[in-house]
């Protein structure tokens, strides 16, 4: 499957650049974010993807979000943004999870597979 979307994250992946500037989480954080993590039903652990973070404010509210993407296979693990934004992918399935996680509560909002186009 991941080679089937190859050329779709990399046209999507470079024509759509990268979504929301935002502050980038420590460590310490990025634990706390992973450790209240269940993966959606189809997606790959965890360690399989390239994981991407960033701290936004959405109605006063501080929340961790997250883009983990399997492409490019050779690259998994927690890389840096460069501008304090997140990849932006418009399908991909379970190639593609993202994350929404609320700091002050500790609690994950949201974690899901992008649909399929």
């Amino acid at each position: 499957m991941a080679g089937k979307y190859s050329a779709v994250f990399a046209v999507t992946f470079l024509l759509s650049g990268l979504a929301g500037a935002g502050e980038l989480p420590d460590s310490q954080l990025i634990n706390e974010v992973e450790a209240a993590l269940k993966m959606p039903s189809g997606a790959k652990p965890l360690i399989a993807y390239a994981r991407y973070y960033t701290v936004e404010t959405r109605d006063g509210r501080r929340e961790v979000r997250g883009v983990f993407l399997l492409e490019p296979a050779d690259r998994p693990g927690l890389h840096d943004i460069d501008d304090g934004g997140l990849p932006m992918v418009q399908d991909g399935g379970c190639d593609v999870v993202n994350v929404r996680y609320a700091i002050d509560e500790k609690k994950v909002l949201g974690v899901w597979c992008n649909g399929v186009a």
